[in-house]
């Protein structure tokens, strides 16, 4: 069984702070992504529902998710 678990990462990029990532089996999402799919560019992807930046991307983010679909919060 696979474990997933939101863990504290640092970005790749040193201008953007700190952030929460999506961890499978030890290994952060981006990184699986990117190696299956090396093209599409998803090293570094931050996931947006677990950290924005300020309240204001935080509210967008969720509006435009929730009425759509099911998520925890």
């Amino acid at each position: 069984m696979n474990e997933i678990s939101a863990v504290m990462d640092k970005s790749d990029y040193p201008i953007y702070n700190d952030f929460l990532n999506i961890q499978i089996d030890n290994k952060f999402l981006d990184e699986i992504l990117d190696e299956k799919y090396p093209e599409n560019n998803y090293r570094g992807l931050i996931p947006t529902l677990l950290s924005m930046e300020n309240d204001e991307e935080n509210r967008i983010v969720w509006e435009r998710i929730l009425p759509n679909t099911n998520v925890p919060r």
